[in-house]
């Protein structure tokens, strides 16, 4: 009987030990989850964790996540922590947020147009970060009334396997009639960055995005190949057309509704 009890003893001690020593208190995700949820009062999923050294700092370490919001899974950011204890962190999500909500906006002009594309915006401005932490609310108009130059990149990938059309002319023609109405409509300027991608390459680039925060090769890889068109409008009123040849990925020069067709042409 004594010989029972020191074994259930021992066990008892032995599973005591591993949740302390494991951690299972709270994991740097879960603190990190909550430091978040705490200043925004949603709930976030963190999707990707990595620690690095603190600047030339090797002895100490900061560290990184990707996260969403549940309810909004494509507003990804970037959270850095420094101090779980003096909650020392900062985080992109106001950028991601405003992002969304613009690439849903675009999103919903033409989607009926190319029947199955995928919007996704980034780089809006980053020039005063601190701005975005002073945002009364994380909205578009918020955004546009706090800053000087309010920007935004679309990257619109029009799934090619589904559509077919060849007027290129009315392609360019409605391209550069959208974005500017949008740009006049919510105030913002910025690029629109097209590809046309067959269906596997379009569903490759989407989930390597949900991946991936920023433009690196994983995420490059599903557009290998393929052109860039690119209509880029400015505070002075001008449009610019770039081409960005697949093989190359060199500008093909600022080119005119003639060279657009030209070039769709080609490579379709």
């Amino acid at each position: 009987m004594r010989k029972v009890r020191f074994i259930l003893i021992t066990v008892v001690v032995m599973i005591l030990g591993m949740v302390v020593f494991s951690g299972c208190g709270e994991s740097r995700e879960q603190k990190m989850k909550v430091l978040v949820e705490e200043k925004y009062g949603e709930e976030f999923t963190i999707l990707k964790t990595w620690t690095q050294p603190y600047g030339a700092d090797v002895t100490r370490s900061e560290y990184h996540a990707t996260a969403a919001p549940v309810d909004d899974p494509e507003s990804i950011f970037e959270l850095t922590v420094w101090d779980f204890k003096e909650k020392h962190f900062r985080d992109t999500y106001p950028q991601a947020k405003i992002a969304a909500l613009l690439s849903e906006q675009f999103k919903e002009q033409i989607d009926s147009y190319f029947e199955d594309c995928y919007v996704w915006g980034y780089s809006v401005d980053t020039t005063e970060e601190e701005k975005f932490q002073q945002l009364d609310e994380i909205t578009v108009e918020q955004y546009t009334k706090m800053f000087e130059n309010p920007r935004i990149q679309f990257r619109l990938l029009v799934n090619a396997s589904v559509y077919q059309n060849t007027a290129y002319a009315d392609e360019y023609d409605y391209l550069l009639n959208t974005f500017s109405e949008f740009i006049q409509v919510t105030g913002i300027e910025g690029s629109l960055l097209i590809y046309f991608l067959p269906a596997w390459n379009l569903e490759e680039y989407i989930l390597q995005r949900k991946n991936h925060y920023t433009i690196d090769d994983s995420l490059e890889q599903p557009v290998k190949g393929f052109n860039l068109y690119v209509f880029t409008y400015s505070s002075e009123n001008q449009w610019s057309f770039w081409v960005y040849k697949g093989s190359y990925y060199m500008p093909a020069a600022t080119m005119t509704k003639e060279d657009y067709i030209v070039m769709r042409k080609e490579h379709d």
